[in-house]
């Protein structure tokens, strides 16, 4: 059991310092502030489409000009900001209803295809070290379906951020923060 006592020990470290650390005390106050912000009557708080607007323009801010040219770091970045869109909308999802459903749904299809290139970047950054051929053609299979995934990125931005459904989800927020 020392054994798996010593394997234990570098992730707890890392816990540890993660439960410590400033973004997580941040966390903490914002998680604290929600009740507040879903409870009926007047607040001092932000209403709901404030806060998801002011995520949902991070993201748009780090849409690449080229899907063709962006990095693997821009796309990486981009996939860590629809993540944090995604689980913004789903905080207030039992609040505002179909919309905010729909919206995660299609952040979630985004992420995942933005996730495979990123997959590949890893996979790609560890194989170097194994020449194998097996190892040669799990990184070439692995290349083609991030290939095939990548293609689908500007599609899937349309659909997830374009004018008509940003409109309609802002439209919606909006309603649901003057209407109580």
């Amino acid at each position: 059991n020392l054994r798996n006592e010593r394997r234990l020990q570098h992730p707890s470290a890392r816990m540890r310092q993660w439960l410590e650390s400033e973004p997580y005390r941040n966390l903490l106050r914002e998680l604290e502030v929600m009740p507040h912000m879903l409870s009926e009557g007047p607040s001092n708080e932000p209403p709901v489409s404030s806060c998801v607007a002011k995520v949902l323009a991070k993201t748009c801010r780090l849409k690449p000009t080229s899907w063709e040219s962006a990095s693997s770091e821009q796309l990486h970045d981009l996939r860590k900001a629809v993540k944090q869109l995604r689980y913004a909308l789903e905080a207030f999802q039992p609040l505002c209803g179909r919309p905010v459903e729909k919206m995660v749904r299609r952040c979630r299809v985004l992420q995942e295809a933005l996730g495979a290139l990123q997959d590949t970047t890893t996979f790609r950054q560890l194989m170097t070290a194994i020449r194998t051929f097996a190892a040669g053609r799990f990184l070439a299979s692995a290349e083609a379906r991030a290939e095939l995934r990548r293609s689908e990125i500007p599609a899937l931005w349309d659909l997830t951020f374009g004018p008509k459904t940003v409109g309609r989800l802002g439209a919606h927020l909006f309603r649901r923060t003057v209407r109580p």
